[in-house]
């Protein structure tokens, strides 16, 4: 009987056979457990007076609108009567027949079965057989799914719909087949969610089609207005590109201790997107859009890093080794993060002439103009590319096309107030302790040592 006054969660009736006093103690604990846990149990032993009719009792409790899920705990019994349409017979009057299943809504009833078959099959009437259910025919099995059954009489299932976004920009552009996402996204970020670990796999496996999915961008063909074909291409990569720096924002965001190598293979991932083809010995303009697309990446990487403290990660990737193949031969040369700063000379030689800008770098306009992440700011390039410069100034590489990355939006210091937080923070001590690892320095002397160094190396210094 539910009782005045008590707040209650759910109500349900339980079906279930009379096959033996052990059987019906069982189920009077399971409806016992189910009152605990806030569920408003319907159950005969509470429930059924004296000169009540059984089975009306059981066909007014179906199709009572107050009664949220009907549980047919089954057995061999139950399964035998059901099937044979002597449910609301004799004793087993509270075993639910096919008439009166199919007389209500089916979604009501929720199958729990206790016993199976020698075949391993659960013991279900033939009518609900193809109704997902719970398996409570063992201990570790009724353990594993009571909670499961909470959440779905509750209404509050493991996993929820994400809510619907809005629709991507690059469908209303010419030429909409390119993919606006990876797809490994979310799994990276359920992982964040359900774990407490750094999501290694997940973020593996998403770097990984992340580059695969960059041959698809690849130009085949230079013309009088390759320049616009290179522009176009780089807008329709703009959702990958955010995509990115959400991933990164959400894995280096967390109190997880990171682990920066996944990305190290993503950048020596992107190095054949940037170097010339087997068949190209030259670095021609043909994979520009590329080029410049990996330079905004390993910004935007850097940037996320440096934004979320993460000043050891920092080091350990502007100051790695990575390795490539180069030139028909396919000789296996090692490099620095400067390969992926290579200029676009579609853009800055080429398009700069064509339409008679006069810029100094359309490369820089570009990486300006298309920093709209709510998150990542032009300032956070800034320093981001400032720094990149200083740590390739300093790596001793020698390859001449390798060694250099110039830092593009720092053109923009006299028209803008540079923002270098970073290194105006350096006077901290505190801080020096904590940003040295980003500069692949272990004392303040040799952090000095290393300015010293840029200084005498290029007068392109601040």
């Amino acid at each position: 009987m539910k009782q005045e006054g008590a707040k209650t969660g759910p109500r349900v009736f339980i079906s279930y056979s009379w096959t033996s006093e052990d059987y019906k103690e069982w189920v009077l604990g399971l409806a016992s457990r189910l009152v605990g846990n806030g569920v408003d149990v319907v159950l005969d032993r509470w429930d059924l007076k004296a000169g009540q009719n059984k089975h009306k009792f059981m066909e007014r409790m179906v199709n009572d609108p107050d009664i949220a899920k009907v549980l047919l705990v089954c057995d061999k019994r139950y399964q035998e009567k059901a099937d044979a349409g002597e449910g609301g017979v004799g004793e087993e009057s509270l075993i639910v027949s096919p008439e009166i299943y199919g007389n209500v809504k089916q979604e009501k009833f929720i199958p729990l079965w206790t016993e199976v078959h020698d075949d391993g099959k659960p013991c279900l009437p033939t009518f609900v057989k193809a109704v997902i259910g719970f398996d409570f025919s063992t201990v570790e099995r009724y353990e594993r799914d009571y909670p499961r059954l909470l959440r779905n009489l509750y209404d509050m299932p493991e996993a929820v719909k994400p809510i619907i976004g809005k629709r991507p920009e690059f469908l209303l552009e010419s030429g909409g087949d390119h993919p606006a996402s990876v797809g490994g996204a979310e799994v990276v970020f359920r992982a964040l969610r359900e774990g407490k670990k750094w999501p290694v796999q997940a973020l593996a496996s998403y770097l990984t089609d992340f580059t695969a999915t960059l041959s698809r961008f690849r130009l085949t063909e230079i013309d009088d207005e390759f320049d616009v074909k290179v522009l176009e291409s780089i807008g329709k990569m703009t959702p990958l590109r955010d995509e990115f720096i959400d991933v990164c924002l959400g894995v280096f965001g967390t109190d997880l201790e990171a682990d920066i190598e996944p990305f190290q293979d993503f950048v020596e991932n992107l190095i054949p997107y940037v170097v010339p083809q087997p068949d190209a010995m030259e670095w021609g303009m043909l994979q520009d859009n590329l080029r410049f697309f990996t330079h905004e990446l390993t910004l935007n990487l850097v940037a996320v890093l440096l934004r979320c403290g993460r000043f050891k990660e920092v080091g350990q990737l502007l100051g790695g080794e990575y390795f490539f193949r180069f030139g028909e031969a396919r000789d296996l040369r090692h490099t620095g993060i400067g390969v992926l700063g290579i200029g676009c000379d579609s853009l800055d030689v080429f398009r700069n002439r064509r339409l008679r800008l006069n810029r100094v770098s359309v490369t820089a306009d570009a990486f300006l103009n298309r920093t709209r992440h709510p998150k990542v700011k032009f300032g956070d390039l800034f320093e981001a590319d400032l720094l990149a410069y200083y740590t390739c100034l300093t790596r001793g590489i020698e390859e001449s096309f390798i060694k250099r990355w110039f830092p593009r939006t720092t053109l923009f210091t006299f028209s803008t107030n540079p923002p270098l937080d970073l290194f105006r923070r350096l006077v901290s001590r505190r801080f020096l302790a904590k940003a040295l690892p980003a500069f692949g320095c272990e004392s303040p002397e040799e952090l000095q040592e290393k300015f010293h160094t840029c200084m005498k190396l290029l007068p392109f210094t601040f």
